[in-house]
């Protein structure tokens, strides 16, 4: 038998084969432990990791939240410096602006013109908000007022150049009128000023056209004095011949003689002192002021009760303008001037 082979040779060739073989499976283990170990600190790295994002996030969320609080609290404090400014601005507004607006108020009531220009002079003066139209409606119902003082002074004056320029103005001040209207207000923060602001715009368009109806009344009158000046100024410009013809009659056409009465009637000359024609003669034969032509002249319709131009109508009613030339042209434009004074005696009473 071999030595390899001897039962000693095997013993220890065993022997050795577990030495091989538990060395093998402690390396195993080994790195079997190691793999852990490595499985653990990566485990342990990745739980660190996201605890450092969880950190991170953390911090980067309180950082977020305190720079979040600190703008709201900045917004905070610039909404409350810009109210308080806003409000110390209603406040200086108001200390200004309310009583320039009572003071307009009262005016426009009143229809006082100089005040209501003085105060449209301090609003803008003042640089105060004009959202409403306020002061173009003020500014035109102080024309209309204005070309309505200046239309009845001119009526009263019965001046036929300055009737014409107050007609004039008149109209334009009744055009513009009819042309404006009230801005749109914007709907918002509700503001007393401006409340108060569209309440007088109102009032200033309300009163602006009562005011022109006014004025469209004034105009019907101004236009039938105009008639009544033209036939004024017919009598004025007729030849002191023509008067002295009507004078000179003898026993006068019943038609003239009517004419004339009617005519004296009007002048203030009472009926029973011109039924007689010579009486009536020596009022024609007067002069200066009371000469008939300058008593027709300086003649106010508003002086001649209503009986009186009633009476004198009836005088004239039966004749007209064509059958009286034929008679006499100086006739003709007495019973004309005269027809004129009655019909505005009449149209003043209705």
């Amino acid at each position: 038998m071999s030595d390899e082979n001897s039962p000693k040779h095997l013993v220890a060739w065993q022997g050795e084969e577990d030495i091989g073989q538990s060395s093998e499976r402690d390396r195993l283990n080994e790195e079997g432990n190691n793999l852990q170990e490595e499985a653990r600190l990566r485990e342990e790295r990745k739980r660190k990791e996201e605890k450092l994002k969880e950190e991170r996030t953390r911090r980067k969320e309180e950082k977020r939240q305190k720079r979040e609080e600190e703008r709201k609290k900045l917004e905070e404090e610039e909404r409350r410096r810009l109210e308080e400014e806003e409000a110390q601005r209603v406040e200086e507004r108001m200390r200004i602006e309310a009583p320039i607006l009572d003071r307009l108020g009262a005016s426009i009531q009143t229809q006082n013109i100089l005040e209501m220009a003085s105060t449209v002079r301090d609003f803008c003066s003042a640089n105060l908000t004009d959202d409403t139209g306020l002061l173009q409606e003020s500014e035109g119902l102080i024309s209309v007022i204005q070309a309505q003082q200046d239309l009845t002074n001119t009526i009263g004056e019965r001046n036929q150049s300055k009737l014409d320029e107050a007609v004039l103005t008149a109209e334009r001040a009744i055009n513009m009128a009819g042309k404006t209207a009230l801005k749109p207000i914007k709907t918002g923060v509700k503001d007393p000023l401006r409340a108060r602001r569209l309440e007088l715009t109102r009032r200033a368009a309300e009163e602006r056209r009562v005011v022109a109806e006014h004025i469209g009344h004034l105009l019907k009158q101004a236009e039938k004095i105009k008639r009544l000046e033209k036939l004024r100024h017919a009598v004025l410009q007729m030849n002191q011949a023509t008067v002295s013809e009507i004078r000179n009659y003898s026993h006068p056409p019943q038609l003239v003689h009517q004419i004339m009465v009617a005519t004296y009637l009007l002048l203030g000359v009472k009926e029973s002192e011109t039924l007689n024609w010579q009486n009536l003669q020596a009022l024609m034969g007067k002069t200066g002021r009371e000469g008939l032509k300058r008593r027709v002249g300086l003649h106010n319709p508003a002086d001649t009760r209503l009986e009186t131009a009633m009476r004198a109508k009836r005088l004239l009613e039966d004749f007209n303008v064509g059958q009286i030339q034929d008679v006499s042209a100086g006739a003709a434009t007495f019973f004309v001037w005269a027809r004129g004074v009655i019909q505005e005696v009449i149209d003043s009473q209705e």
